[in-house]
């Protein structure tokens, strides 16, 4: 008998003692007959979620299995050296693997700038949102961002909010809007009720669209013989769609298929005379001896309906703004019919044909046709060329082509080139390959006291020559945030921001709370404001309840503030002042508010409990947008108050900003004067301001 060592013996006898400790019970149990596997699963799924990892570890990715290359898995004896960069020693069964490997995460930026590799990357980047026509052109200049389904230009790179007013006041500015839709409905009445406007065949009107006593959006109509076209913002589409189905109206929607730019500044009118080449003898004229006169004003809503050629004449005479230049020679006075036109718009100028085809026209690529790049072999075909030349090849295919005469004397070819063709035979050819050289447009005047200008649609796509030749003769390009400014500057409300009783309000205001509330939180804890302690309850939104469980539209008033100090932000409370507020001119503070929790840190949940802190003075409403005014040259606000605070329209009224403890006194406008107070939500001071009323449009 072998002889067990030491070390196994102690072995031996831990597993006797081991086989002791067992409980008989267990070792009576049975395998069961029948298993369910559901709960056999259930039971050792973290066992298999474990087994599964390490089995997708082990599989072979990006020519590697686990740690290791695909050459380091054969043995030892069949490893070579050079298989670390010559894929051709590795067998040919492993050598798949070592090909993955051999791709570039990065490729050089010769092969990423190729066209091939442009368009792919446009095509993937535009999935995300909607490009329009001038992306690329907008990118490179501009922020853009991803809003309501498009990627919009949003502001400048650089800051130009006082170059922006500049040029709104003393030049012209323009904004790329091709993200509006139209909607063609067919019943007429169905509109007309919805709409609180008065329609004039012969101009645009501005109305709001009210469905089932609730704001829908603002709207730009039309009128034709058939139907009536509404121009919509993107954010209300989907409501719009819903509607209009729920009714089973017939209607055309004409989606990424308008051009629209909006020009503002009073040189509006001279910019695009100078650009346009308008076919039209009569609306040529007409534009440029109004364009002669410096800020020469048509009727609100003036129609015009021209035939544009796609050779833009270039813009001469027309030079950009200059700041320092002085202007003090005394304009000529515009002649009696020129002055005809601005009392009363013609019916002649308006033709509804424009919208009878909208659905015809092709829509815009997204992918630039045409990519520069630095390679002459890598061009991308010039498209414009050949829809151009299209016509023009078919005509080619139906006429006869003579042969190639043979060498003759100059006096023979003569002889023949007069007696081919005389100036009074005229060569027959059919009317159906027609080269387009004409596009539709639809200009549109907008009147205002500031910056008021014209709305361009254009049917055909393919426009960027267009769009580039308005920049190159003087006109400011300006983004979203820009562009809302100078409808602050005019005291008109901007859709979806001023608008708070709309769908469209309230995902604006959710995404603009959850920017304040995560910019809130990057702070450090001491550097936060604590709106409990200076009694601000909503500082990244608005209660437009009041108390009351729904408000419609109806239920507030739209108004205008203008402060005698200070200026409003937005989100900034209107507030009724006490009868002592206005006698007094010193400070009026919000006392502070006794802490509910002392030295601890603000959370979200601290938040939500700022709804039931109150305030000294009542509130009555809300700034949507606020800041400075440069053409008042004082702070100007935008708001809502309740119906039940119309007292205190022509009145003295206070304000107070969101971070702040004063009230600020200013006059709310409803066409008529009254002052007011308003707070900002993170100050204690209230400010007094005047209310006026804002006319919707």
């Amino acid at each position: 008998m072998a002889k067990v060592s030491r070390k196994q013996s102690s072995l031996n006898a831990r597993a006797k003692e081991e086989q002791a400790q067992i409980p008989e019970s267990i070792l009576k149990q049975h395998i069961p007959r029948v298993l369910d596997l559901e709960t056999f699963l259930q039971a050792r799924k973290l066992e298999l979620d474990h087994f599964l990892t390490i089995l997708s570890e082990k599989a072979p990715l990006g020519g590697k299995v686990g740690n290791k290359k695909s050459f380091q898995l054969l043995p030892k004896h069949m490893r070579r050296r050079a298989m670390s960069h010559n894929a051709y020693r590795v067998p040919i069964r492993n050598r798949v693997l070592s090909q993955c490997s051999a791709t570039l995460k990065n490729p050089c930026r010769k092969l990423r700038r190729h066209v091939k590799s442009l368009i792919k990357q446009y095509m993937h980047r535009s999935e995300k949102g909607k490009w329009m026509e001038n992306h690329i052109w907008h990118a490179k200049r501009m922020k853009m961002h991803n809003l309501w389904g498009y990627k919009i230009p949003l502001s400048l790179n650089d800051k130009g909010i006082r170059a922006c007013y500049r040029y709104a006041r003393s030049a012209s500015l323009i904004h790329d809007s091709s993200y509006y839709s139209a909607f063609k409905v067919y019943d007429k009445s169905f509109v007309k009720n919805a709409l609180n406007g008065d329609f004039t065949y012969n101009l645009r009107t501005k109305s709001l669209l009210v469905y089932k006593n609730k704001l829908i959006c603002p709207a730009d109509t039309f009128e034709t013989s058939e139907a009536i076209v509404l121009i919509i913002h993107p954010a209300a589409c989907c409501e719009i769609k819903n509607i209009l189905q729920e009714n089973d109206l017939k209607y055309e929607h004409a989606e990424d298929v308008l051009t629209f730019y909006r020009i503002r500044g009073p040189k509006s009118t001279q910019l695009i005379s100078s650009v346009l080449n308008i076919k039209e003898q009569e609306i040529r004229q007409l534009l440029m001896s109004a364009g002669a006169f410096y800020n020469f004003k048509f009727p609100d809503g003036a129609v015009l309906t021209a035939n544009i050629h796609r050779k833009l004449q270039r813009p001469k005479g027309f030079k950009p703004m200059n700041k320092y230049e002085k202007t003090n020679i005394v304009p000529e006075q515009p002649n009696y019919e020129l002055l005809k036109y601005s009392m009363n718009w013609p019916e002649g100028f308006y033709k509804s044909i424009f919208w009878d085809d909208i659905m015809e026209y092709q829509k815009p690529c997204r992918v630039p046709q045409k990519i520069t790049t630095r390679s002459a072999k890598s061009r991308y075909p010039d498209m414009k060329k050949f829809q151009k030349t299209q016509g023009v090849n078919k005509l080619q295919e139906k006429t006869e082509v003579p042969e190639k005469p043979e060498e003759k004397n100059l006096e023979d070819l003569s002889k023949e080139q007069e007696n081919q063709i005389l100036p009074e035979q005229s060569m027959e050819i059919d009317d159906e390959p027609q080269v387009l050289d004409c596009v539709e447009a639809l200009l549109v005047y907008d009147k205002e006291s500031f910056a008021d200008g014209w709305d361009i649609y254009i049917k055909a796509s393919d426009n960027q020559s267009l769009w580039r030749n308005f920049i190159y003769a003087g006109a400011k390009a300006v983004g979203l945030i820009e562009f809302s400014r100078v409808y602050f500057e005019q005291g008109r409300l901007f859709f979806p921001s001023d608008f708070p009783t709309t769908i469209s309000y309230q995902e604006y205001s959710l995404d603009l709370a959850k920017t304040k509330i995560a910019e809130y939180f990057r702070r450090p804890s001491s550097k936060r404001m604590n709106y409990e302690r200076i009694g601000s309850p909503y500082p990244f939104y608005s209660d437009w309840s009041f108390g009351t469980e729904e408000v419609s539209y109806s239920d507030l008033i739209p108004i205008n503030i203008k402060c005698e100090s200070r200026c409003p932000k937005q989100l900034a409370y209107i507030c009724a002042p006490e009868p002592y507020d206005l006698m007094n001119t010193g400070e009026i503070k919000e006392p502070l508010h006794d802490k509910s929790q002392e030295n601890s840190k603000i959370t979200v949940k601290d938040l939500e409990k700022l709804r039931n802190i109150g305030t000294c003075r009542k509130i009555i409403g809300y700034v949507t947008s606020g800041g400075f005014s440069y053409d008042r040259t004082r702070g100007l606000g935008i708001g809502f108050i309740h119906s039940s605070a119309r007292v205190f329209i022509g009145k003295k009224v206070l304000f107070r900003n969101p971070s702040s403890q004063f009230y600020h006194r200013c006059k709310l406008y409803q066409i008529q004067h009254s002052k007011v107070l308003f707070r900002n939500p993170s100050s204690q001071f209230y400010h007094r301001c005047k209310l006026y009323q804002i006319q919707h449009s």
